[in-house]
C-alpha cells in the first residue's frame, strides 16, 4: 500500500523561499489525492533491488518527494505517524523519536539511511537522526526483513533516501518554519546541481525548540535542538556509478518525566537529560550495470560511522541523591557486496555478503551523596569497551511462475562474534563473549488476480 501525505495539526507557520537559481516546492496544507499509478512506483527496500510495488510480496508504504515537500512537519516522525502499522514513540525525549512497527519494540525495527543501517545498540531502539529536509523519499516495509537486513529487521525496515544532485549547474533551496507551541524554529538551506554529469549537493539545517506550551501551562523539560550538515557527490562513468555521502547530525534534548513518576516511593525527584547525541558518517556507493545475459548488476557500498552520546540522570530518593554521567562512543564500520543475476528466464536472483563491526567505549561517573547508612556516599567510575563483529551471506530468488503468480524465497546465514575488550566492573574480565550463528529463511507468493485491479 502506498500512502498519501496527511494533514497535521501542529501550530506551525512556514515559509519557503527559492532563489532564482532553483526552486523548492511550496508546502501545501491539503492532502494530495491518491495517485492512480501508485502501484507502479519503483522501490528498492523490499528486495534490495528495483521492483514495482505491485510486484512485491512485502507490505509496503512509500512517502514520495512530492509528499515530503508539501508537508510542514518539524520531524520525520510526524511524516510516519499515519503510516499503517507504524507507531511513533519518544520515551519522553522530544526530538528523538523512535519507530515501532506492528506493536514490536523499536529495537526490532531496522533504520536505514540510503540502505545502510544506522546502529545504536540502545535498549529502546534507534532514534531518527536525520533532518526532514535532507530526505527525498521514505520506504517502509512492514513485516520481517531479517533475510536481507539482519536480526534488527524482525518487525520491519524503514529506509530514508536522502536528496541527490540537481538538473542545472547551480540550484538552491532555502526554507524555514516557526512553531508557536514551542516558540521554536527550523531552517534549511541547500546548494545543489549537475555540472557535466557530476552531481552534487551541500545542505545545512538547524532546529531549536523550547518547552512546549499547553492549555495547562508549560511542559518542563520538553525542549530540544539539532543541527545537521549533508554532502553528496556522484558521477556515472559509462556503466559504472560512484557516489559519496557525508552526514553530520548533532542533537541534544531534555527528557519529560511525569510528576507522579518523580514522586513514586522511594523517589522524591527524577531528572534526565541528553546533552549530546551526535552522529557522523561517511558513505561510499558503487554500482556496475553489467546487464548481460545472466549477470545484471554488481553493487557495493561501505561506510564509517561515529556516534557520540552523553546521558545525564539525577535521582533523589528518601535515602540518597545520585548523579550519573554516562558518555559513550560507538564506532561502526560496514560493507556490502551484492550481485543481481538472471540465471534462468523466469528467475531474478540476488546474492550478497554483508559485514558489520560495532565497537563501543563507555565511561560512567556515578556520584552518590547519602544521608542514611544503607547507601554509602562516594564517586564510582565504570569503564567498558566491547565489540560485536557480524558476517552474513544471503540469497533471494524471485520466480515468475506464470503471468499471475510470483514466488519469492530467500536464505540468510549469519555469524556473530562478541568481545569484551575491557571492563573494571567487579566480577567481569576481558574475554570473548559467546559466538552465534544461525540460518534463517523466508518465502512469499504474489498473485496478480487481474491487471485491471
Amino acid at each position: 500500500m502506498v500512502r498519501s501525505s496527511s494533514s497535521f495539526s501542529q501550530p506551525v507557520l512556514a515559509w519557503v523561499a527559492c532563489s532564482a537559481l532553483g526552486c523548492g516546492a511550496m508546502p501545501a496544507a491539503a492532502n494530495p489525492a491518491p495517485r492512480a499509478d501508485m502501484l507502479e512506483d519503483i522501490v528498492i527496500t523490499a528486495s534490495r533491488g528495483k521492483q514495482r510495488v505491485f510486484d512485491s510480496a512485502a507490505t509496503l508504504s512509500v512517502i514520495t518527494e512530492q509528499e515530503l515537500d508539501r508537508a510542514v512537519v518539524p520531524s520525520l516522525a510526524e511524516m510516519l505517524r499515519d503510516v499503517p502499522g507504524v507507531q511513533i514513540s519518544d520515551s519522553g525525549q522530544p526530538g528523538m523519536s523512535r519507530i515501532r512497527i506492528r506493536g514490536e519494540e523499536s529495537r526490532r525495527t531496522a533504520i536505514l539511511i540510503n540502505s545502510q543501517e544506522v546502529t545504536d545498540h540502545h535498549e529502546i531502539g534507534t532514534p531518527l537522526s536525520v533532518h526532514p529536509a535532507m530526505v527525498e523519499r521514505i520506504e517502509v516495509v512492514r513485516g520481517s526483513g531479517a533475510v536481507l537486513y539482519g536480526s534488527r529487521a524482525l518487525s520491519g525496515v524503514v529506509n530514508f533516501l536522502t536528496r541527490k544532485g540537481g538538473t542545472e549547474p547551480l540550484q538552491a533551496t532555502v526554507s524555514g518554519g516557526y512553531d508557536s507551541a514551542t516558540e521554536g524554529y527550523n531552517g534549511f538551506t541547500s546548494l545543489f546541481g549537475n555540472v557535466q554529469g557530476f552531481e552534487y549537493r551541500l545542505a545545512w539545517a538547524k532546529s531549536d525548540y523550547d518547552d512546549r506550551s499547553t492549555p495547562e501551562g508549560s511542559m518542563d523539560n520538553t525542549s530540544y535542538d539539532n543541527e545537521s550538515q549533508y554532502l553528496f557527490a556522484g558521477k556515472s562513468f559509462g556503466d559504472h556509478r560512484l557516489e559519496y555521502t557525508y552526514e553530520d547530525y548533532q542533537s541534544s534534548s531534555h527528557t519529560y518525566v511525569e510528576e507522579e513518576v518523580k514522586s513514586t516511593f522511594p523517589l522524591t525527584d527524577f531528572y534526565i537529560e541528553v546533552p549530546k547525541r551526535d552522529r557522523d558518517k561517511h558513505g561510499l556507493f558503487y554500482n556496475w550495470a553489467i546487464d548481460n545475459s545472466w549477470l545484471q548488476s554488481l553493487e557495493a557500498n561501505a561506510y564509517h560511522q561515529q556516534s557520540d552520546r552523553h546521558f545525564y540522570t539525577q535521582v533523589e530518593t528518601v535515602w540518597y541523591l545520585r548523579d550519573t554521567n554516562s558518555k559513550s562512543d560507538l564506532t561502526t564500520d560496514g560493507a556490502l557486496l551484492q550481485l543481481n543475476f538472471q540465471p534462468l528466464g523466469n528467475h531474478q536472483l540476488l546474492a550478497g555478503i554483508q559485514y558489520l563491526d560495532d565497537e563501543t567505549d563507555q565511561t560512567r561517573h556515578v556520584d552518590t551523596f547519602s544521608w542514611t547508612p544503607t547507601t554509602p556516599s562516594g564517586i564510582e567510575v565504570i569503564q567498558d569497551k566491547a565489540s560485536i563483529e557480524t558476517w552474513a551471506g544471503y540469497v533471494l530468488d524471485q520466480w515468475q511462475i506464470n503471468d499471475q503468480l510470483t514466488m519469492t524465497a530467500g536464505l540468510r546465514q549469519y555469524f556473530v562474534d562478541g568481545d569484551l575488550k575491557y571492563t573494571d566492573r567487579p566480577g567481569l574480565s576481558q574475554r570473548n563473549l559467546d559466538d552465534d550463528n544461525e540460518l534463517i529463511g523466508t518465502a512469499g507468493l504474489v498473485w496478480d488476480y487481474s491487471d485491471d485491479i
